[in-house]
């Protein structure tokens, strides 16, 4: 419970910025939000700025995209 804690406040602070979503992120998006954990390596080879939030068991719950924009799982 500390880690989801912990993990909550840190896409609390990333979202108290706003982003726009371009064209491209709405792409990403799409195409990641079902169930990113069977696209990890996929997700790591892309060409845009990947920042994954895992729990304790390594399964990724949220990530950050281009724009910045934290997309939850």
């Amino acid at each position: 419970m500390e880690h989801f804690n912990e993990l909550h406040s840190q896409i609390q602070k990333a979202l108290t910025v706003k982003f726009i979503m371009t064209p491209y992120d709405r792409l990403i998006f799409g195409k990641l939000s079902e169930k990113v954990g069977k696209y990890k390596d996929t997700i790591r080879k892309m060409d845009f700025d990947f920042l994954p939030l895992s729990d304790e068991n390594g399964y990724i719950v949220a990530f950050t995209i281009k724009s910045g924009l934290v997309v939850m799982v």
